[in-house]
């Protein structure tokens, strides 16, 4: 700690602690999250191994990680709103093209995920954290897991309920990476109305909402079914919820995709992108790609290092580009995430060189992993969007639950 700047305590919980600060070097904000006890260390073994697997630009930037006190503390690029906040800042919700444009991103950091063999498993807006520019930067791995095969066991009760998939919500064994899928149609819903689409208070609550949309439960699901909860006809359905708003094309379709009941029938993160529903802002981004291509192909790239900091565990990623172009949309300036996505590949070849290289310290804490441990069960009322509770700040307000 002695290298930053504290400023002031952006999130507040039973695990730990996260700041805001500055780095003295550089002047540059980040984001430090302290877990508060040696009894966390296995959660924060796996976040740090999920994070040093990870580079993306919508996905936030791990610098590294250090001990004080004996204690584990992750520092990130801070990045100042988050979807929530903009959510609560548009009660009916946003427009379309900035909608398919945030889903968009939100897709391209899953593939990424996906393709390292990660599921998030805890995608909701408070861990989407926003730019000024809308660029997205998916965050919180602290319950993300790493699978080898399609399938494996899956023992944590994690994810927020209102959009958890029914194989997690009934505590399925067995789940992959379309549980997380199922998030992403939830929050495009959310999006695209200002309200959440699933916001159950309790878990018999959770399943009659969705069965109110979806329909009955199929069959393999109703062992699982608490007492007194059986399948129940639908009375709504995305038609019905979205019946008032222009749609661009291939709305529905999309969330039929996403939010179905059955794993294998959602799409994939990569299978989004040729959907109709983000077709055009796949191919514009595309289009950005390869002009940025034949632009860097004439300019030298510049890798910032850090190379004066020491910590008793340290990992550095290479910062992401400070290239970013601006696109129009809708009226207003975005900058797009794709626009540095050439970088990307260059920047997992440096992360994978990098980590094949830590040293011992970072090795012996992420080449384990021990049990898991469940973290605890987030209250309603205290991370409700829409709910009177006090709103943390700056959109970390999540990284650890049970706040007060």
């Amino acid at each position: 700690m002695d290298k930053y700047s504290i400023e002031s305590i952006i999130g507040e919980g039973t695990y730990g602690i996260v700041y805001k600060a500055r780095e003295f070097s550089s002047r540059k904000l980040v984001a430090i999250k302290k877990f508060k006890s040696l009894d966390m260390e296995q959660l924060s073994k796996r976040e740090v191994q999920v994070c040093a697997m990870l580079n993306h630009p919508n996905i936030v930037s791990y610098r590294h990680c250090f001990r004080k006190e004996g204690l584990l503390h992750l520092v990130f690029d801070y990045v100042g709103d988050n979807l929530a906040k903009l959510l609560r800042q548009n009660p009916n919700g946003v427009k379309a093209e900035l909608a398919q444009h945030l889903i968009y991103q939100l897709c391209q950091a899953l593939h990424c995920c996906h393709s390292n063999q990660i599921i998030h498993r805890d995608v909701k807006p408070e861990n989407i954290l926003l730019d000024q520019n809308h660029n997205v930067r998916l965050c919180d791995f602290g319950v993300a897991r790493t699978v080898q095969l399609e399938g494996d066991v899956m023992t944590d009760y994690v994810a927020t309920r209102w959009y958890r998939p029914p194989e997690q919500e009934l505590r399925l064994d067995r789940y992959s990476f379309n549980a997380d899928m199922w998030s992403v149609g939830c929050i495009l819903v959310e999006l695209m109305t200002g309200k959440p689409l699933f916001p159950g208070k309790t878990q018999i609550d959770q399943i009659t909402l969705i069965q109110e949309c979806l329909g009955p439960l199929p069959n393999h699901y109703c062992g699982k079914l608490p007492k007194g909860l059986i399948p129940t006809s639908g009375t709504s359905s995305f038609d019905i919820i979205l019946m008032e708003l222009e749609l661009p094309e291939g709305t529905i379709d999309f969330l039929h995709r996403t939010v179905n009941y059955e794993p294998c029938r959602r799409m994939t993160a990569i299978e989004c992108f040729e959907h109709p529903f983000l077709r055009k802002v796949n191919e514009a981004c595309k289009m950005e790609k390869a002009q940025l291509r034949a632009t860097s192909n004439k300019s030298t790239s510049k890798c910032h290092t850090e190379d004066g900091i020491e910590e008793d565990i340290s990992y550095e990623s290479e910062p992401a580009s400070d290239s970013d172009r601006t696109l129009e949309i809708y009226g207003a300036k975005h900058q797009r995430s794709c626009k540095r996505s050439h970088h990307g590949n260059r920047e997992t070849r440096h992360r994978a060189s990098d980590v094949s290289e830590c040293s011992e310290d970072i090795q012996e804490l992420i080449e384990v992993e021990s049990p898991s441990i469940t973290r605890r069960q987030l209250h309603l009322e205290k991370r409700g969007i829409f709910t009177n509770s006090t709103i943390g700040l700056d959109g970390y307000e999540d990284d650890f639950e049970d706040y007060s």
